[in-house]
């Protein structure tokens, strides 16, 4: 026995370190193949060794693959089923262990067994006595005491995040591969030398499953498993790499060592877009040789606030200048792409100030791209920390809406509820009417002569007040803006309210010298309101009955336009009572 051991061992190391010497001038893909080989050799190997051991030793083993009950006869189950007995010293050795049948005295002894065994066969079930039912409990058990045990072969498969994983188990199924956790980042891809339009994309899939275009610069959203290694291609040539970590991430390529040329009227001869120039590049109108190498822009400084508020103005001032002394290009990545484009200009001036506005709380990286004419550029990235806003004028903003108007939205009120979570020292409360026409009687309407809504009132801390938004710019955005730029506004001439009907005269057709009214009216007007229900219809004429009004406005005692439904019997024409 010892010496068939050692013949299958040195096989082993014979295999392994023949296979060791030849793997330095081979390719990845050729080692793996040879390593697939080798654990397929390993694993037949081991089965001939398993093998060898039980006929040595004289081991008997068997498999059970079905369960067992009373009745059951002429099975190989049922003998090796007995011997299994006998071995555990449970079923005498006197009684012939071939029997074909699976009598009710197999079972008693099978009942034994079971709670021989009951911590691993009964307790599970909540059982405490035998069965004498042989089941998928019981196999387990019998296969783990007397199973012939099954050498799984060693390949192994590649799970998403780059590890293996081997086959496993009584039924050399592969293992679970580990648990990968999806994460989402920007790539932005730099092509250095370029002034054409190049494709930056993945090169595991050619592109089809990331991929952008741009000419000095390009950005994709990407997402995959946590730690997973992506390489990059550009059109122009070259190979780098990035890890998707849920940072954002550069790509850098150097397209070329030689501007590629363009249509210039001052160079004529060099007429190219997408090849090297083969002896000259034109630079602002001016042939250069190609022997003079460009040199990529310099920054010096740039500085910036480290900290702002939401809604708070940032200004930020880069400090740049290009060897060749050429004109310069600003790209500014505010680290919120999906939402706020970047910003290019070109100008000559080597200081360029920059100013942006963040709405959310976060941690963002401002990035600085600097381009010469020759598509050259250089980076830099600092960081900005965005917390909760500080107004600069504190107070209320009361915001007035109502259940019946149609401008009374769920994104309207989405941005007052996103004000609210970081409006600082200013305290919002939403005023919410039944239906329009509430307005009239409204004391809080009534007090800060609302008329219309929806209506967006700021209140200072000096009790001052006036609406700061019109109803086409309902944001998170605008809010913030009209509040931190409100002024009280001066005082106004009183100007007297006259009614051409003299005051409450439902006979007369009134015109009112100023305000309008909640229904955004100034004239007495017709309507008719069907039973039930609160929606009123504006019409020139109705000819009488429950359901035929005249909306009478007036002035009041505190100088402010009012009004009244009255009911017109015998019809209503042109904005009066029949």
């Amino acid at each position: 026995m010892k010496i068939r051991y050692f013949v299958v061992l040195a096989v082993l190391l014979t295999v392994f370190f023949g296979f060791a010497n030849n793997t330095k001038a081979l390719s990845v893909q050729e080692l793996q193949t040879q390593i697939q080989a080798l654990m397929t050799q390993i694993a037949q190997l081991q089965a001939q060794l398993k093998q060898q051991q039980n006929q040595g030793t004289g081991a008997w083993c068997y498999n059970f693959t079905k369960n067992l009950r009373i009745g059951d006869i002429g099975t190989g189950d049922v003998d090796s089923l007995r011997k299994i007995l006998q071995k555990e010293g449970i079923l005498s050795s006197d009684v012939n262990p071939y029997e074909d049948d699976f009598s009710e005295q197999l079972a008693s002894v099978v009942s034994e067994f079971q709670e021989k065994y009951a911590d691993e066969i009964l307790k599970p079930s909540g059982l405490k006595r035998g069965t004498g039912y042989v089941g998928p409990a019981t196999r387990k058990k019998l296969n783990a005491l007397y199973g012939c045990s099954v050498a799984c072969t060693m390949d192994a498969k590649q799970c998403s995040d780059g590890s293996y994983v081997s086959r496993t188990g009584p039924k050399c199924e592969f293992a679970k591969c580990p648990e990968t956790i999806t994460v989402r980042e920007q790539v932005k891809c730099i092509f250095n030398n370029s002034i054409t339009e190049q494709k930056c994309y993945s090169a595991d899939s050619g592109g089809s499953r990331f991929s952008c275009s741009g000419i000095n610069t390009c950005v994709m959203d990407v997402f995959g498993a946590k730690g997973e290694k992506i390489e990059w291609k550009s059109s122009c040539g070259g190979l780098t790499s990035t890890k998707i970590d849920g940072e954002n991430e550069y790509a850098n390529f150097n397209c070329s060592t030689i501007s590629q040329c363009r249509v210039d009227s001052d160079c004529p001869q060099i007429y190219c877009f997408t090849t090297p120039c083969p002896v000259n590049k034109c630079i602002e109108g001016k042939c250069i040789s190609s022997s003079t190498t460009n040199k990529p822009p310099v920054i010096s400084g740039v500085s910036g606030p480290t900290t702002l508020n939401v809604g708070q103005t940032g200004t930020w001032t880069i400090t740049a200048s290009d060897p060749e002394n050429g004109i310069l290009s600003y790209s500014v990545n505010w680290g919120d792409i999906s939402t706020s484009p970047s910003v290019s200009i070109s100008a000559r001036t080597q200081t360029t100030t920059f100013t942006y506005t963040y709405y959310s709380v976060g941690v963002y990286k401002v990035g600085f791209d600097v381009y010469d004419n020759a598509g050259n550029a250089t980076q830099s990235i600092i960081t900005v920390n965005v917390g909760n806003s500080t107004a600069t004028n504190c107070g209320k903003l009361i915001y007035f809406c109502s259940n019946d108007s149609p401008f009374c939205n769920y994104s309207t009120n989405l941005a007052v509820d996103n004000y609210a979570q970081n409006s600082g020292c200013v305290e919002v409360v939403k005023h919410i009417l039944p239906k329009v026409l509430d307005l009239s009687t409204d004391s809080l309407a009534l007090q800060y002569k609302v008329q219309a809504v929806p209506t967006f009132l700021f209140i200072d801390k000096n009790g001052c007040y006036d609406t700061i938004l019109k109803a086409s710019a309902r944001t998170t955005e605008n809010i913030i803006k009209d509040i931190a730029n409100f002024q009280c506004p001066s005082a106004q001439p009183s100007i007297t309210c006259t009614d051409s009907d003299g005051g409450e005269n439902y006979f007369v057709k009134g015109v009112l010298n100023q305000k309008h009214g909640p229904l955004g009216i100034n004239t007495d007007t017709c309507f008719t309101r069907t039973a039930g229900s609160t929606e009123a219809r504006q019409l020139y004429s109705c000819i009488g009955g429950n359901n035929c009004y005249v909306y009478e406005l007036y002035c009041n005692s505190t100088n402010d336009v009012n009004f009244k439904e009255i009911n017109c019997p015998n019809g209503c024409e042109n904005g009066l009572c029949k």
